[in-house]
């Protein structure tokens, strides 16, 4: 029997934006990292050092710098709209106390529609890249969507350039921990 070497994926939330600081959704907005993102991005680059075959990041400014910086440019990064952050309509750029006292949230993404695009995005990159190892930029929101499913007894929290491992080598991931 062969040994079959597992598909590697660390997620990585962006780094922190002003937005994030102020409290606000940032959703699909394209807000750019502030001075701390662009430090916590490259210390976790620091921290990882991980031989990288490819990077798969959100078209959103914030994950694309996140992404450059931890990659150093080194490797291909490819852009993937359904990494993006969930859609908070008329939310984006409100303070998140506002957006959980309105009860009807009309125009907001819904948990299922988010979660169906994340993990379709998923399986395509497994089955494009088996025995790779990807590095995956996205959002807070992307990010707890797939730990809620995957690993259900993991923090749901995840910091800005928090970073966990996933790793799969047939029918389903595995839950590495966080990095």
């Amino acid at each position: 029997m062969a040994f079959e070497k597992p598909t590697q994926l660390f997620f990585v939330r962006h780094g922190q934006t002003d937005w994030n600081v102020q409290g606000k959704l940032q959703g699909r907005q394209d807000i750019p990292l502030n001075h701390q993102g662009r430090l916590e991005a490259k210390e976790l680059a620091s921290r990882l050092k991980k031989g990288f075959d490819i990077c798969f990041s959100s078209p959103s400014r914030r994950a694309q710098e996140t992404a450059l910086i931890i990659t150093e440019a080194s490797i291909p990064i490819y852009l993937e709209n359904k990494l993006l952050e969930r859609d908070f309509g008329p939310w984006e750029g409100r303070s998140r106390r506002e957006y959980q006292e309105d009860l009807e949230k009309k125009f907001v993404e819904t948990d299922e529609a988010m979660q169906s695009r994340v993990f379709e995005c998923l399986e395509q990159l497994f089955q494009l890249h088996k025995g790779k190892t990807i590095l995956v930029v996205s959002h807070g929101g992307v990010l707890r969507n797939i730990l809620k499913e995957i690993a259900p007894d993991a923090p749901e929290d995840v910091p800005n350039c928090g970073c966990f491992l996933l790793s799969r080598i047939q029918e389903s991931f595995l839950f590495e921990g966080w990095l």
